[in-house]
């Protein structure tokens, strides 16, 4: 009912389970390319990379990349960004406190995200 009034759809981390994909590809194809199908309709993935997605659905499909930054540098300004200064900075008495707790934080999730990728 959404193709036909216009609305968009997502269907989110869609590599946690690939034996529905052949099924979705089938319905692109015969469904999605129909008359009825609203031209303002979106149907929108989010999955990591995975060789079982099919090829044919891929090739239907813009496909936008968010790799992650290298390094521990690269992580933390890349957390510090998203934070707004209140965030960051803390505007209380505890203030050098939060600041040090945050660091603290962001260099832990840095670190274990660089090395996420050593295995």
């Amino acid at each position: 009912s959404t193709s036909i009034s216009g609305g968009w759809v997502l269907l989110c981390n869609c590599h946690l389970d690939t034996s529905w994909m052949s099924v979705l590809d089938d319905f692109c194809e015969t469904s999605l390319c129909s008359q009825q199908t609203h031209r303002e309709f979106r149907l929108w993935l989010t999955c990591a990379p995975n060789d079982n997605i099919p090829t044919p659905l891929l090739q239907r499909s813009f496909k936008l990349a968010c790799p992650k930054p290298s390094g521990l540098r690269a992580h933390l300004l890349s957390m510090y960004r998203k934070m707004s200064e209140q965030e960051a900075l803390g505007g209380s008495v505890m203030a050098g406190m939060q600041k040090q707790l945050t660091f603290g934080l962001c260099f832990f999730h840095a670190l274990v995200a660089d090395r996420s990728s050593f295995g």
